[in-house]
C-alpha cells in the first residue's frame, strides 16, 4: 500500500486541522504527526506570499494558454518524447 500524505497545522487552541486534498481509499490508517522545522515553515510562508502577489499574472497566463488552446495552437504533451 502506498503512503497517504496529509498536511495540516495546529491552531492557537492546540487543535490539529487536517488539509485533505485527495479522496482516500477505505481502510484503516496510522497517522504520524511530524512537526516542521522553522526553516520549512519560513520557506512555505515565502511561497505563500509570492503566490498571493502573483494571482493577476497567473490569471492572465491562464487566459493566454486557454486562448492558444482554443485557437488550435497547442500540441498534446508526450512525456516519452517531449523534454520537461
Amino acid at each position: 500500500m502506498e503512503p497517504i500524505r496529509l498536511t495540516g497545522h495546529v491552531n492557537e487552541n492546540g487543535q490539529l486541522e487536517i488539509h485533505q486534498t485527495e479522496k482516500l481509499p477505505p481502510g484503516d490508517v496510522v497517522i504520524l504527526v511530524e512537526p516542521l522545522s522553522a526553516e520549512v515553515v519560513a520557506d512555505e510562508a515565502q511561497w505563500d506570499e509570492q503566490f498571493a502577489h502573483s494571482q493577476d499574472l497567473l490569471e492572465a497566463m491562464g487566459r493566454e494558454a486557454l486562448a492558444e488552446y482554443e485557437a488550435g495552437l497547442t500540441e498534446d504533451f508526450d512525456p516519452d518524447v517531449d523534454p520537461l
